[in-house]
């Protein structure tokens, strides 16, 4: 990642948390650019808050404005965004499209240039509780076989409204009226029942990282895009 461009009163970058910008993008700072919580910006992606070479005096365009990206927006890999461009929350933007208008919050929009094909209601989709249980027993059995790749003994345990993965490390469950003060828990309502649990909605979480099972799921529910809130206690 590269971050420089003309240097004005006005230049500034800010970051949120739990943001990624992956390698050889480059973000202009001559005007303010903001990119909120939650925001993953791929490779080669170019952010620019000003536009200039030309003469303005002989009727080219020059441009200078502010750029914000919203909590939970998505560039992936070679997007260019142009100045005065705000991408509204939980938006995503399609691989290789240019963004010269702004984008609405929770819509996709795709294209050189960028048009919106995609919003509310429609998209995102809305999950139903079968929905969730359903790629929840998905993850679960790709879980278990990454495990078993790595060489650890794993039992997955589906019934209709309860999942078990049982390995060397510990347990994971879900629904399961019981479960062991020690198992991880995944929930999508309600209070934990356990020590250590984790939402893959709301993103929060009480794991042990120290511990190579509670690490391992951190890490493999990212494969669905669940990227849990930094702890703040």
């Amino acid at each position: 990642m590269t971050i420089g461009g003309l240097e004005t009163p006005k230049s500034s970058v800010t970051i949120g948390s739990n943001c990624v910008v992956l390698h050889r993008s480059f973000l202009n700072s001559t005007y303010p650019l903001s990119i909120e919580d939650d925001v993953g910006i791929g490779g080669y992606c170019m952010i620019f808050t000003h536009g200039l070479w030309q003469s303005a005096f002989e009727g080219y365009p020059v441009t200078f404005g502010p750029v914000t990206i919203r909590k939970g927006a998505w560039l992936p890999w070679h997007v260019f965004v142009m100045p005065g461009v705000e991408i509204g929350e939980g938006a995503t933007i399609g691989a290789g499209s240019v963004v010269l208008h702004s984008v609405p919050a929770r819509s996709m929009a795709v294209g050189a240039p960028a048009r919106v094909i995609r919003g509310p209601p429609e998209y995102p989709k809305a999950m139903t509780k079968k929905d969730l249980e359903d790629l929840l027993r998905r993850l679960l059995s790709d879980f278990a076989e990454h495990l078993a790749f790595k060489g650890l003994r794993t039992r997955l345990e589906l019934n209709d409204a309860s999942f078990r993965l049982i390995t060397s490390q510990g347990e994971l469950n879900y629904g399961v009226s019981e479960p062991k003060k020690d198992d991880i828990q995944i929930l999508f309502t309600g209070p934990p029942k356990g020590s250590f649990w984790v939402n893959p909605l709301t993103r929060e979480w009480h794991l042990d990282l120290s511990l190579p099972l509670h690490s391992e799921t951190r890490g493999f529910i990212r494969r669905a895009g669940v990227r849990l809130r930094p702890r703040t206690r």
